[in-house]
């Protein structure tokens, strides 16, 4: 084991059936997540269901996320909340995570899936309509709709104008 232990153990010994965590994201897994500043008023639960030796974990997040408009890169802040369930057992079989050898289970990975389902990848409260760089052209799609229909070298156009005029 490395000098700097930054794994998430859980054991099902505790005999805990609700219980919160302390989680941050290492610099290395911060590169997971390019636009994102912090997290505020973040909280990390989890719930514990039991039969025998096969455990059913709920970790559930949520908070604010303060992060960097996809499309002019200011800062907003957005909520999120999330939840996934795993499977825990000592059969390999139908556990989701494997168990170490002190029978205890490494969380930090799922906590991280968790994080990246909760937190949109994109986000913007900016409405775009065109950005033009020297090797591309973003733009919105209903942009893209006016430039689809304005130009007559589609050989569908007609076709495109009258599926619109169906709606």
């Amino acid at each position: 084991m490395n000098s700097k232990d930054d794994r998430i153990l859980f054991s099902p010994k505790t005999g805990k059936d609700r219980f919160s965590l302390s989680f941050s994201l290492s610099e290395e897994e911060k590169k997971l997540f390019p636009l994102l500043v912090s997290l505020e008023d973040f909280s990390l639960r989890g719930r514990v269901l039991s039969s025998k030796d096969t455990y059913a974990l709920t970790l559930s997040c949520k908070g604010r996320a303060k992060r960097k408009d996809s499309h002019d890169f200011s800062l907003v802040t957005i909520p999120f909340a999330d939840e996934i369930e795993l499977t825990l057992s000592p059969d390999k079989e139908i556990s989701d995570i494997e168990r170490d050898k002190e029978g205890n289970y490494d969380l930090r990975g799922s906590i991280l899936t968790l994080l990246r389902n909760a937190i949109p990848k994109n986000y913007s409260k900016t409405r775009l309509t065109k950005i033009v760089h020297k090797d591309y052209v973003l733009i919105s799609e209903e942009e893209y709709e006016k430039e689809k229909h304005s130009s007559g070298n589609s050989p569908f156009a007609d076709l495109d104008l009258l599926r619109e005029e169906k709606k």
